[in-house]
């Protein structure tokens, strides 16, 4: 049984859904998608730290690492629609921090991900 996430709609509805921790993308999409995830965005992480319910990555502050970490957040949303993302720009081109979370079993994911 995959963990679920209850959560409220955008719409500010009371209604509650569940949101299963999967990828929408097929085998082949989400294999070409780690490999790339891993080698243009997560390489260049200059650090993890793990969190009850996932972790916060910190990324240079300068560059164009602002437009591939909003990149990565806009594709995730659609394909993997149960992460939490927060991210955090400090002052001065200081780092970008990325907060990656969600329901029980997150974590898992996201290690899963990483070892691809």
């Amino acid at each position: 049984m995959q963990p679920t996430h209850r959560y409220v709609p955008a719409d500010g509805s009371t209604a509650l859904g569940t949101l299963p921790i999967t990828c929408r993308l097929d085998d082949a999409d989400r294999a070409s998608r780690l490999e790339s995830l891993q080698a243009d965005l997560f390489a260049g992480a200059e650090e993890w730290q793990e969190l009850e319910s996932g972790y916060v990555v910190r990324f240079p502050g300068a560059g164009d690492w602002g437009a591939k970490i909003a990149d990565f957040v806009k594709t995730e949303r659609y394909c993997c629609s149960f992460f939490r993302f927060e991210l955090t720009f400090e002052p001065n081109l200081g780092p970008i921090w990325l907060r990656l979370t969600g329901p029980d079993g997150v974590k898992e994911f996201i290690e899963a991900m990483m070892r691809a």
